[in-house]
């Protein structure tokens, strides 16, 4: 390297060397002050006054309600049923509304055997409209339930009469009679009370009784005591004569004859302590027996000890003709027969021996003796 490029490399690190000198003196000089230095009073420079700005804040409306269409889930001939302004529920159409209603007004009104209804009518006012979509759908069972098991929903007020009866007491009093054996018993009269038929009208609400009217009352039947006569008949006989008992009431139409041929061997009355109802034959056998007098068959068939027993009832008196231990029955119940028509025949005992025909004549059911009246 030569001498001029030398002395120009030394003259250039001295100015760099004298510019950093200068530099940090400055920058000491600038963080420093000097105690009892006064420092030179540095005036800014005013800045220019903006123009004032004016805030202009917008307020924002609150918006509308949004409508939110809800999508009814009910037919378009949907309605209502209101009872009362209150909705009770939705039904498919008008048509099946009003048959549940009219159907559930006649179940309403049904009554109990021996009622009779006045009327029936809904206190409440009902009414149908359009259905608005969010009511409760029922098909026509599920609303016949509802209502029916809530009766208060739509309450059906109704009015039924009846007729009941009142009884009074039944006195019993008590007679002899001597036709009848000693100590025995014969209700000769079953006797009435006193009797009342009372009509009334009662209101139910919601199938609730909440209201009884007597409306009229009428007496149908007097007291009549009931009759009991105790039988004072006894005798020692060992077999009673054929005029043995009390005389009965006489006839004006009824001539009786013997319904059968042949010898009584025994007679009515009271036989060794025992009583016989009636007067028996001694008759051949398979004889033929017939009606002593004319009159209805009141009884056909078999009886105890009698065997087969036919009973006529004859047109005068109440007297009935008992004939028994028959066979081959000639005649039905209820049957008309004349005097002297074939009844049946005598039957024969279990070991086919003959066997006597029994015949008594009951007057007011009261056992009398026949030979009064046979002629």
């Amino acid at each position: 390297m030569d001498s001029k490029e030398l002395s120009r490399n030394f003259i250039v690190c001295i100015v760099v060397g004298l510019l950093l000198l200068v530099g940090l003196f400055m920058i000491l000089m600038g963080s420093r002050t000097e105690v009892g230095v006064v420092q030179p009073i540095v005036t800014p420079t005013p800045s220019p006054t903006p123009e004032p700005v004016v805030s202009v804040i917008e307020l924002t409306p609150t918006p509308a309600p949004v409508v939110i269409a809800i999508e009814s889930r009910l037919p378009e001939d949907a309605v209502a049923i209101v009872v009362n302004d209150r909705t009770l529920f939705a039904m498919e159409n008008a048509e099946q509304a009003e048959q549940l209603l009219n159907d559930y007004l006649i179940i309403s009104s049904e009554v109990e055997e021996g009622q009779l209804l006045i009327r029936a009518y809904a206190e409440q006012r009902v009414t149908l409209k359009k259905a608005e979509g969010t009511e409760e759908l029922l098909d026509y069972q599920a609303a016949m339930v509802k209502l029916l098991s809530n009766p208060a929903l739509f309450s059906i007020t109704k009015v039924v009469a009846s007729c009941n009866q009142t009884f009074g007491e039944i006195t019993t009093e008590t007679q002899t009679n001597p036709q009848l054996p000693l100590n025995s018993k014969f209700v000769l009269n079953q006797g009435s009370a006193e009797k009342w038929v009372i009509y009334t009208e009662t209101v139910f609400k919601s199938g609730v009784e909440c209201q009884r009217i007597e409306t009229n009352r009428f007496k149908v039947g007097d007291t009549k005591p009931r009759i009991v006569q105790i039988g004072t008949y006894y005798s020692d006989a060992v077999e009673p004569e054929d005029d043995e008992g009390k005389e009965g009431p006489k006839f004006t139409t009824l001539k009786f004859r013997a319904p059968v041929e042949g010898k009584i061997v025994s007679h009515f009355g009271m036989r060794s302590g025992i009583m016989h109802n009636g007067i028996d034959y001694n008759t051949a056998l398979d004889v033929h027996i017939h009606a002593p007098e004319g009159g209805v068959v009141i009884f056909c068939g078999e009886r105890g000890d009698y065997g087969f027993v036919v009973d006529i009832l004859h047109d005068e008196g109440a007297a009935v003709s008992r004939l028994t231990h028959l066979c081959n029955v000639k005649v039905e119940l209820y049957q008309r027969v004349a005097r002297g028509e074939q009844i049946g025949d005598l039957a024969r005992g279990a070991e086919g021996e003959k066997i006597p025909f029994h015949y008594e004549l009951i007057i007011n059911n009261i056992p009398y003796n026949p030979l009064q009246y046979i002629k």
